[in-house]
């Protein structure tokens, strides 16, 4: 383990590296797997700085924004609510 964390940090660098062990802890990570999946996304994403880091982390938020559907609501059945409903139905 000791020696994958040396190649990342060569390749992305200590800034990036410190970056992403932030965001682990901050989103509870707790293993090493968690952390590389980090590296790997950003490796991918060519992130070299800490700059470069701050605007993939915001098109990732604008993306997860744009992709969000809200629920729609239902059309209301006469002005009863369920539990009405129920208790028409079950003679209560």
């Amino acid at each position: 383990m000791k020696n994958e964390f040396l190649k990342w940090c060569r390749k992305l660098g200590e800034a990036v590296m410190l970056e992403a062990i932030k965001i682990m802890v901050k989103n509870n990570g707790r293993t090493f797997r968690y952390l590389e999946k980090i590296l790997q996304e950003w490796s991918v994403a060519q992130v070299r700085s800490v700059d470069d880091i701050q605007a993939h982390e915001r098109l990732k938020s604008a993306a997860r924004r744009d992709t969000t559907v809200p629920f729609q609501k239902k059309p209301s059945s006469g002005g009863l609510s369920i539990f009405d409903e129920l208790r028409a139905g079950v003679g209560l």
